[in-house]
């Protein structure tokens, strides 16, 4: 055999078209993930025809490490705005997606309806609580059951989907601040600050996912974004508990740990014997 004819030969060709702008997948991280969200995050089903080329191909991903989180969402949100991404999906570090999380994601992105979709997951506590709210100040919202779909103004990160006209409104209004080198805007804040009510101080403190829906509604941004319709909402997120999350902790601890709380699980159907509708005896 002749060694130095090559047997076989390799060719790289680069793709010059432009990537995809449908929608950019998030995930803020602080350099560490748990095999168990590796797992459910890369093998989870992705729809056909879903901005990739191939099957073994990543969707176009945008990951920051070692910032603070809401300079991380910032930065993020230049990218949306920058490159005008139609749709931010948004996977926490430490959020196990369920397998058909993509494929429900799309069809609410093939409906366009909803500006804001949320999935569920709990706290890392015991007991641990559903992080989805109505208003603010009233502790978590549980007035709902695993399975159903209803609308809230509150929820985290964790598992959502954006419409990318939102950060882009809010974008506009938003002051510049520098990230190290780079410039953004504080599209994302983190709530600490004190305010002075009839001449008693309030000290606001709280997280920026929170921060982000308040202002969204109250600024009007979701009529901004082209959703009057979800203006108008007094709670304009949808929550779809289908696409229900684990929560890890680093030491892989799942949460809820206890499972679902019995008041959050849907009453099952009980099959059995047929009872007949008795007759109450008269009495002589």
């Amino acid at each position: 055999m002749n060694m130095k004819k090559k047997p076989f030969k390799s060719t790289f060709v680069q793709n010059k078209k432009p990537t995809l702008n449908r929608v950019l997948i998030f995930t803020p991280t602080i350099g560490s993930l748990r095999i168990e969200w590796v797992n459910a995050r890369y093998t989870a089903t992705v729809p056909t025809n879903f901005s990739i080329v191939n099957q073994q191909q990543l969707m176009p991903n945008f990951g920051v490490d070692g910032y603070m989180l809401a300079d991380a969402e910032n930065l993020m949100a230049k990218v949306v705005t920058e490159q005008n991404f139609e749709w931010v999906i948004t996977i926490e570090h430490d959020n196990v997606i369920p397998p058909d999380f993509f494929v429900k994601m799309n069809q609410y992105m093939q409906k366009g309806k909803e500006a804001i979709v949320t999935g569920l997951y709990f706290t890392k506590s015991f007991p641990a609580e559903p992080i989805i709210y109505k208003g603010r100040g009233n502790g978590c919202f549980r007035d709902f059951k695993m399975g159903d779909k209803f609308y809230v103004d509150g929820c985290g990160f964790g598992m959502s989907l954006i419409n990318g006209n939102i950060i882009r409104e809010v974008w506009k209004d938003s002051e510049e601040y520098m990230v190290g080198a780079e410039k953004t805007r504080r599209v994302f804040r983190v709530p600490d600050r004190t305010e002075n009510v009839d001449g008693n101080f309030n000290f606001v403190r709280g997280t920026t996912d929170l921060d982000f829906y308040t202002r969204v509604h109250e600024g009007g941004y979701y009529a901004k974004a082209g959703f009057p319709h979800v203006q108008k909402r007094k709670y304009p997120i949808l929550c779809d508990s289908t696409l229900f999350g684990l929560h890890v902790s680093p030491d892989g601890r799942m949460y809820p740990m206890e499972g679902i709380p019995a008041d959050l699980q849907p009453k099952q159907k009980q099959y059995g014997q047929k009872t007949r509708k008795r007759t109450p005896r008269k009495r002589a």
